[in-house]
């Protein structure tokens, strides 16, 4: 911005919101956290757990192997349900928001 003389002023913009922190969205991502774990939650325990280290821990498949003494194929067999139950769960949810 500039004043009528030309020269510039500084302007603070660490009080703009952006699209992260407006309060509205701040909100939005709380629910949408809410109701993720929320699902993850209703899991069987043996897909909760290999599905919270990979995707929350952010462990290979390999170290979760390792973890839960499970073999690999196993904990890739654990995710892939996971994730398709979490599919189930969350289908009304996502449909919803729309």
């Amino acid at each position: 911005m500039q004043s009528i003389l030309g020269n510039a002023i500084p302007v603070d913009k660490t009080s703009y919101f952006t699209e992260m922190n407006h309060p509205g969205a701040i909100l939005e991502n709380k629910e949408r956290s809410e109701t993720l774990f929320y699902a993850i939650n209703q899991l069987p325990e043996a897909q909760k757990v290999v599905f919270t280290l990979h995707k929350v821990d952010g462990k290979s498949y390999q170290e979760i192997s390792d973890i839960t003494e499970k073999s690999l194929s196993s904990v890739e067999s654990l995710m892939f349900r996971a994730k398709k139950n979490l599919q189930k769960l969350l289908e009304n949810f996502y449909k919803n928001e729309n």
